[in-house]
């Protein structure tokens, strides 16, 4: 891993790189996703960047920023606007520009684009080991409220003990009804957490990334 960003093209037929463009990050740069003009870049050291080639000045140029300074293991693009990310304490988050947050997604005074041009964070899952990679699939277990669906948007990330675990989308009333069934559960004498250790505070509450 390098600070140095390079954009490079074939050179004609003679098969030889020819470097396009340059840019200097402040991090390590450990991980890229592509996906048509926008670039996602993971450093060790300033997040998740949002950056776009400009071929008429041959440089990159830095559209979004994460909001929190935090060593990025892995990141991958979900579409133009979003990306999803892990980080060096195995934390999975989310995050996406202002303007292309679903409604009610956005945390309350976070509906605005900041002068910084922060990126919006979601909703984090700390996974309690090191991550390694992550990588974009689908997948093909269908939920009980979309049984038409033959398959969904996944994101599969690897941790350094051999772990393999799946992401999928849940839509807000998904996330209550399920979140309601966990509250259920922890009361219940025979489902409760050891020790009154809270589920939720302990892969979201403490990890969950700053908006």
């Amino acid at each position: 891993a390098g600070n140095r960003l390079l954009c490079v093209s074939m050179h004609g037929g003679s098969g030889k790189l020819m470097r396009e463009g340059c840019m200097a990050t402040r991090g390590c740069v450990v991980s890229l996703s592509v996906h048509g003009p926008q670039i996602a870049l993971g450093d060790s050291r300033d997040g998740v960047l949002f950056l776009r080639f400009r071929p008429e000045t041959r440089d990159f140029e830095e559209v979004w920023a994460d909001p929190r300074a935090r060593s990025v293991v892995a990141c991958s693009l979900m579409d133009p606007h979003s990306a999803v990310a892990v980080d060096a304490s195995g934390a999975f988050f989310c995050l996406s520009q202002p303007q292309h947050r679903a409604a009610g997604d956005a945390p309350a005074g976070a509906t605005t684009i900041s002068p910084e041009r922060n990126l919006i964070g979601g909703e984090g899952f700390h996974l309690g080991e090191s991550c390694s990679s992550i990588l974009r699939g689908a997948h093909l277990l269908q939920l009980w409220s979309r049984p038409a669906a033959p398959s969904l948007p996944a994101f599969v990330v690897g941790t350094i003990l051999g772990s393999l675990v799946s992401f999928v989308p849940l839509s807000p009333q998904e996330f209550e009804l399920l979140s309601l069934c966990q509250r259920c559960l922890a009361s219940h004498p025979a489902a409760a957490p050891l020790l009154g250790n809270s589920h939720a505070r302990e892969r979201r509450g403490l990890h969950a990334p700053a908006s």
